[in-house]
């Protein structure tokens, strides 16, 4: 099929937009159009699958309200720029069924960003979701311009096109066709009912069907005890499972916290803030792992909760996913110039989120690994011309650290607290963040320190073993010189004699 070989030369044009500098208008308007063709190309290949029957459905067992929900929230941003009124309603608060993920959203993309495109300014557009009989009904009604009604029984017909009033025809007659042959795949159907110049309502109905077994980590989940649970608690958190990467999510829209929360809840311990200021609160008194935030909140926004994040010693190291229904490339360049770690458009595909928290916390494992060796003032290399602005924060935090362990080297006394006090952060901030980017708790690291130094000494030194340990503030010899060989896998008394 030719129509795949459009693909290479639009990811080229794509790819090389996003390296040139400066031009933010141009660019935006290049990568508004490569993403029209790539989606183009994209439903001409679907159409092709369904043809030739190699189109397949990946069916999940799920609470198919709580998607739903999801990717109507990811159209309020939209409706909002134009000034359009977006009302969903939902008759039940959880339908568990089998569906696939990727069509549902393909056949939510279409019908709301039709109903949205064609409503003027001023104008409303409502999604009601309701069950009937063994029947899930899904209805998305619009204010706009209408449909004529000759176009009507042509309006699902590949190639079709709507000529205005003016004589020009809009869209490219693919999108509502693949809309409905995906619903027919499924077993469902779709009508239409318009009157030109008040709107027009499409109807799917889809067959509430279970037959997939339900293993650990679908979709399946109670939507009711969640919603009233974060209504009830603007910040709240999962039950900790051991040894997983704790995510802060501050979204102000339930149904993307509960989307986000369905997919994540496996394999993550989670938190929740339902604003930015409490999202900030929340990430400055636990020191997540890592922070998935909406741009468009109450309080303070996504740029702002960025800005403040990564400007603070003691939350700079955490990466931020932003995830925003604004598209252009002025917005992207904001959040990105802000510390911004990635940035996902709504409705996001779950595939390329996950890959991007597991490549953003494999990406912290590798700088942990380089910070490990930083056990000394002297081991930290001065800040690299071209590094991020992150990682000369993260080094001139373990100086500062560092410099405060050796000012009291010979100390017994030294106590976490009185270094957390020192570098202006609580005890557990100064565990969570060392934590995360050495992998040692403060009291290994301190101990690291103190073996460096004696490492030092031993060198350049004329002090004995035992003189060493107490210098490095050791109050056993024997514990001293049984530390040392688990640091560096020798004992001391290879290079000195007690």
């Amino acid at each position: 099929n030719i129509t795949h070989e459009f693909r290479t030369p639009l990811t080229v044009i794509q790819g090389m937009n996003k390296q040139i500098q400066g031009f933010e208008k141009e660019r935006d308007l290049i990568r508004h159009n490569t993403d029209s063709l790539l989606r183009l190309v994209n439903q001409m290949l679907d159409l092709s699958k369904l043809d030739a029957g190699n189109l397949q459905l990946r069916k999940t067992k799920g609470n198919i309200i709580a998607y739903i929900k999801y990717l109507a929230d990811s159209f309020y941003s939209l409706a909002l720029d134009k000034n359009i009124t977006l009302d969903a309603r939902y008759a039940s608060p959880a339908v568990i069924m089998d569906f696939d993920e990727e069509k549902m959203q393909y056949v939510f993309y279409n019908l709301l960003s039709n109903a949205i495109k064609f409503t003027p300014a001023g104008g409303n557009v409502a999604l009601k979701v309701n069950t009937f009989r063994d029947m899930l009904v899904i209805e998305v009604s619009d204010t706009g311009k209408g449909i004529p009604e000759a176009a009507i029984p042509h309006i699902f017909d590949r190639f079709f096109q709507v000529e205005d009033h003016t004589g020009e025809q809009g869209g490219t007659g693919i999108g509502l066709a693949l809309t409905k042959e995906l619903i027919e795949m499924a077993g469902g159907s779709i009508t239409v009912k318009s009157v030109l110049g008040q709107g027009s309502i499409f109807t799917v109905s889809l067959p509430i069907v279970n037959d997939q077994a339900t293993p650990p980590g679908t979709l399946s989940f109670d939507t009711t005890a969640s919603v009233a649970k974060a209504e009830a608690q603007p910040v709240y958190a999962l039950s900790e499972k051991t040894g997983q990467p704790e995510i802060l999510i501050i979204e102000d829209s339930g149904g993307v916290a509960d989307y986000l929360r369905l997919i994540l809840e496996q394999e993550y311990n989670l938190r929740f803030a339902s604003d930015g200021q409490a999202g900030i609160d929340q990430a400055l008194e636990y020191i997540p792992d890592l922070i998935i935030t909406d741009v468009m909140m109450p309080e303070k926004d996504g740029y702002q909760v960025c800005g403040e994040l990564k400007q603070d010693e003691r939350t700079s190291h955490i990466p931020i996913i932003m995830l925003t229904a604004k598209a252009d490339m002025t917005s992207k360049i904001e959040g990105l110039e802000l510390g911004a770690d990635a940035y996902l458009t709504k409705p996001f595909e779950k595939k390329e989120l996950l890959v991007r928290l597991r490549k953003l916390l494999e990406l912290r494992a590798l700088l942990q690994a380089k910070y490990q060796t930083y056990t000394s003032s002297q081991s930290i290399p001065p800040p690299a011309a071209d590094s991020p602005r992150e990682v000369d924060r993260e080094q001139e935090f373990l100086q500062k650290l560092i410099l405060a362990i050796e000012e009291r080297l010979n100390d017994t006394g030294l106590t976490i607290p009185g270094l957390s006090q020192k570098l202006a952060m609580s005890d557990t901030q100064l565990y969570r963040k060392l934590k995360a980017i050495t992998g040692k708790t403060p009291s290994q690291f301190i101990r690291s320190v103190r073996l460096q130094k004696a490492m030092a000494l031993l060198q350049n030194s004329g002090l004995n073993v035992s003189e060493i340990a107490y210098e490095v503030g050791f109050t056993s010899p024997q514990y001293f010189s049984r530390m040392f060989k688990e640091e560096f896998g020798f004992p001391p008394s290879e290079l000195r004699a007690d």
